[in-house]
């Protein structure tokens, strides 16, 4: 079965419901180009690690916060976006496994000496903007590209390609 999409045109999108099939048109799409994955990024499934463009409503997502949660909406997305490239390795062995694009204000969750030197908190979730260093996290240009985002029934902390992530949230990301 072939997820249902959303698509997204300039300043406004069509969200398609994957449960209900319902759509919502010309919501302004403010700030909505900030999270997401590109093709090829990694999420750990209870299936394994599968490519963020071949998930479908229903799997099950292995999650940091909750162990497993079920995967409610898939939003594929056209937008123009700042990208940053995080380089293999930059958080750690294996965070991220390979060098990786990601919309700058996806945000990030960290949890280690990062969190507190820079931030003064155990853990912190950050936009990946936040953290460009011109080493291991630098700006790439902004750029039309396609991104998947991922709903479920809360926000929750995901492993892409390695690195631990917010998840988008719909009702967060949309404001009219």
């Amino acid at each position: 079965m072939e997820p249902k999409k959303a698509e997204r045109a300039t300043e406004h999108q069509t969200v398609l419901d994957q449960k209900t099939g319902k759509a919502s048109a010309g919501v302004q799409a403010r700030y909505l180009h900030q999270h997401g994955f590109t093709a090829g990024t990694d999420i750990m499934t209870a299936d394994g690690m599968i490519p963020v463009e071949f998930l479908e409503v229903g799997d099950r997502v292995i999650t940091r916060d909750s162990g497993m949660a079920r995967l409610e909406i898939i939003q594929k997305i056209s937008v123009r976006s700042d990208m940053i490239k995080i380089a293999a390795g930059a958080f750690g062995k294996g965070r991220p496994v390979r060098d990786m694009l990601m919309p700058a204000g996806q945000n990030i969750y960290l949890r280690d000496w990062r969190a507190k030197a820079v931030f003064g908190a155990p853990r912190v979730a950050v936009p990946a903007h936040r953290l460009v260093d011109g080493e291991y996290l630098q700006k790439a240009g902004h750029a039309r590209l396609i991104l998947f985002r991922l709903g479920f029934e809360r926000a929750h902390i995901l492993y892409a390609s390695g690195m631990e992530v917010i998840s988008h949230q719909p009702e967060l990301a949309v404001q009219v």
